[in-house]
C-alpha cells in the first residue's frame, strides 16, 4: 500500500468578524447643528436692525423717518443703509389669455416694483420676494407676457425694476404686499385699498 502524501495546498483560517460599531445617536449632531444655525441666523439678524427713512416720491414730499418694517402706504419708497425699495400705486392690469396664477383670474392689479442695491456685493434678485395678501388670504401672483422678472445680478449701486401682477377679489379689499428684501433683513409692508 502506498501512504498518502501531504496536501500542498494552502489552508485558510476563517477572518474573525469585526467588533460590533457602537450605534452612534445622530440625531444629537443633527440637533446640535441646528440650534447652531438658529443662533447664525439671530446674530445675523439683529446686526441690520436699523432705522430708514421713509419717503413719499410725489413732489414736495418730505422724508419721514421709520422702520422698514412699518405700514406704508403705496407710492412710497423707503430708503436702508443696503438698499432702497419702492412699489407704485396699483393699476388695473388686463391679462392676456396666456396668463397664468395658481388661482383662477377675477382681477389683476399690477405694481411696479424698484430696488436698488446700496451694498458692496452684487445681489441676486431672487433673494428679494414679494407677495401680498386681501383681506388676510394670500393672493396669487400672475405671470403673463410682457411680465419679464429679472434674473441677472443687480450689482453694487445699481437699480433694478419690474412688474408685480396679483390676482385680487372681483370686490373692492384691503391689500398688503409684503416686500422681503433678502433673508436677514426686516420686512417692508405696503397697504392699501385695491
Amino acid at each position: 500500500m502506498s501512504q498518502p502524501t501531504p496536501s500542498t495546498a494552502p489552508t485558510y483560517q476563517p477572518v474573525p468578524a469585526p467588533p460590533p460599531t457602537k450605534r452612534r445617536k445622530k440625531w444629537l449632531w443633527v440637533l446640535g447643528v441646528l440650534a447652531a444655525v438658529v443662533v447664525v441666523i439671530a446674530v445675523a439678524s439683529n446686526a441690520n436692525k436699523d432705522t430708514g427713512t421713509v419717503t413719499d416720491p410725489g413732489p414736495g414730499a418730505a422724508a419721514q423717518p421709520g422702520p422698514a418694517n412699518s405700514q406704508l402706504a403705496f407710492g412710497q419708497q423707503v430708503e436702508k443703509d443696503s438698499y432702497v425699495v419702492a412699489l407704485s400705486v396699483p393699476a388695473p392690469f388686463k391679462p392676456s389669455s396666456a396668463a397664468f396664477a395658481g388661482e383662477p383670474i377675477v382681477r389683476a392689479v399690477r405694481f411696479e416694483f424698484s430696488f436698488t442695491n446700496k451694498t458692496a456685493k452684487p445681489m441676486n434678485p431672487f433673494e428679494i420676494n414679494v407677495q401680498a395678501t386681501a383681506n388676510g388670504r394670500q393672493v396669487e401672483k400672475i405671470f403673463d407676457t410682457g411680465i419679464d422678472l429679472p434674473t441677472a445680478d443687480v450689482l453694487p449701486g445699481a437699480s433694478t425694476k419690474y412688474a408685480v401682477v396679483f390676482s385680487v377679489p372681483a370686490d373692492s379689499v384691503d391689500l398688503t404686499v409684503q416686500v422681503s428684501p433678502g433673508f436677514i433683513t426686516d420686512n417692508i409692508y405696503y397697504l392699501g385699498k385695491v
